[in-house]
């Protein structure tokens, strides 16, 4: 992720710019139909289910895990201390907010999506019907709620901890393999669960560090 979001100017400052949605639209949905054929593909050949008891699986699957990010955070509360900042919040809270938006998003687009998971359809597409518990996301696979939480905190902290990228993509990346290796999770599922974290992420590190408070300090140090 870039360090600044596009942007376009307002009468009251610097906002995010439409062509970066846009952008992240049409890569969303590109993205989504190209790998749409693999679907099935991935169900056939990829699924492993006795894998989940396996020592590697959970280590991977456990960063779809809120409670362990909230550990995290609590980490880097302590070592860090309550004042730490990073632009105009603490760590900690840079990398549980776009994890819990994620989270909430994934949920809401299963709400819409009523798209099922494949286990449940013998690897084909299902959709539950819109009076069958229109407001239960239980058996609806689309998207993934552990891969975007894994992609989420993957994304912020490529931010936060730059160094240390390759762990965190390792991290994202391997949650979101577990899901479909599981036989949980379409590959699509967890492709779209990416782009929401990815938007997640780099909505909240926009607002933990405005342009506007880079303008200011900018113009005190000259002065």
């Amino acid at each position: 992720m870039s360090d600044e979001l596009p942007t376009m100017r307002t009468r009251g400052g610097v906002t995010p710019g439409w062509k970066s949605v846009l952008l992240l639209l049409v890569v969303a949905v590109a993205g989504f139909a190209l790998l749409t054929p693999l679907d099935h593909w991935g169900w056939v050949h990829l699924t492993h289910k006795r894998s989940v008891i396996e020592d590697w699986h959970r280590l991977l699957r456990i960063a779809g895990y809120f409670p362990t990010w909230l550990l995290f955070a609590t980490v880097l509360l302590l070592e860090l201390g309550r004042k730490a900042r990073r632009g105009n919040w603490h760590p900690s809270l840079i990398l549980l907010a776009p994890i819990a938006l994620a989270a909430a998003l994934s949920e809401v687009l299963k709400i819409i999506s009523k798209r099922q998971r494949p286990e449940l359809n013998d690897g084909d597409y299902g959709w539950r019907d819109w009076v069958d518990a229109p407001l239960s996301t239980g058996g609806i696979g689309l998207p993934s709620g552990h891969a975007a939480t894994a992609f989420a905190a993957a994304f912020i902290l490529c931010r936060l901890y730059p160094r240390s990228t390759p762990v965190w993509l390792i991290l994202g990346i391997g949650c979101g393999a577990t899901r479909v290796i599981a036989g949980a999770h379409f590959i699509t599922d967890v492709y779209l669960s990416a782009v929401l974290a990815y938007a997640a992420a780099r909505t909240v590190w926009y607002y933990a560090h405005p342009p506007q408070a880079g303008l200011t300090q900018s113009s005190s140090e000259m002065g």
